[in-house]
């Protein structure tokens, strides 16, 4: 059981870094490249419709997942990968990304040109953060495996 866990743990977080590579190298620069209004309103729409996605149960049963393996410390190396995940991942998005979206998402027109370039590079710079750990954690759930 622990085994298909495992690998279960490792194709979801193999998914949620590609997911997260993506807004890393098309996303985010893509947006940068439309300027200040255009890009934080596409932003704001990807926010929105990400909630209603697919995105959404993966990131939750990824993290779900994560913390089985975690609490039933089968080895240190999936509890390793889970805590990885776990802190770069869930904790990150948590802390960082998701406040980055609420202020994003209140801003006033007259505020974006102003908040639209912090938000860029924060927001990016805690996305690799979450690629990086996501991809790591699949590297190792697979080693465990």
């Amino acid at each position: 059981m622990i085994f298909y866990l495992t690998m279960l743990a490792a194709l979801l977080c193999a998914l949620m870094a590609g997911i997260y590579f993506a807004f890393s190298v098309v996303v985010m620069p893509s947006l940068r490249r439309l300027g200040d209004e255009q890009g934080a309103r596409v932003m704001q729409q990807v926010n929105r419709d990400i909630l209603q996605s697919l995105f959404m149960p993966l990131f939750w049963m990824s993290s779900l997942v994560c913390l089985i393996l975690l609490v039933g410390g089968q080895s240190e190396m999936t509890m390793f990968a889970s805590a990885i995940y776990l802190a770069g991942m869930l904790g990150v998005t948590a802390l960082f990304n998701l406040p980055l979206n609420n202020q994003l998402e209140q801003a006033r027109e007259s505020d974006i040109h102003e908040i639209w370039p912090h938000y860029l590079s924060r927001w990016q710079w805690f996305n690799h953060i979450r690629t990086v750990s996501a991809a790591l954690s699949a590297l190792l759930f697979v080693t465990a495996a």
